[in-house]
């Protein structure tokens, strides 16, 4: 089980923005892909007592969030893992789910973890990536 982050000065859970979309990969296929970002409240509302309670302005420059890729099952497209997705993202991780190359909604022919599979999760990773300061993006993590 993943654990809240960060632990503190916020209070749980975030409000989650969705975003569905194909992203590009090296190729030009697109990949179909649901991704949960926690929202910072920089309001002050939701700062915890300590030293950002009187700078929620501060806020985005100090919070982070993790990634966390998740590819279908055979079984399902990407709505399979919605429950986990959610909880994750409201815990405060940012969570890409997609469907791999050939499969539900994405482009290609299946590939089975070969060479262009892991050339599209380079590609994922790139396009959250370029969003980093606008999604809080811990790249560390």
């Amino acid at each position: 089980t993943l654990q809240p982050n960060p632990p503190a000065p916020i209070a749980l859970p975030y409000k989650v923005e969705w975003i569905s979309l194909g992203i590009p990969s090296f190729d030009g296929i697109l990949l179909r892909a649901r991704i949960g970002v926690p929202q910072l409240d920089t309001s002050g509302k939701d700062i915890m007592a300590g030293p950002l309670s009187r700078a929620p302005d501060k806020l985005a420059q100090v919070v982070r969030f993790p990634v966390v890729l998740m590819a279908n099952s055979w079984s399902m497209p990407n709505v399979e893992y919605f429950g986990k997705q959610l909880q994750w993202a409201e815990r405060g991780y940012i969570v890409v789910e997609y469907d791999a190359r050939g499969w539900w909604g994405s482009g290609g022919d299946v590939d089975l973890a070969g060479p262009d599979d892991m050339r599209d999760i380079s590609a994922l990773i790139d396009y959250v990536l370029k969003r980093q300061d606008d999604w809080h993006v811990n790249v560390s993590a």
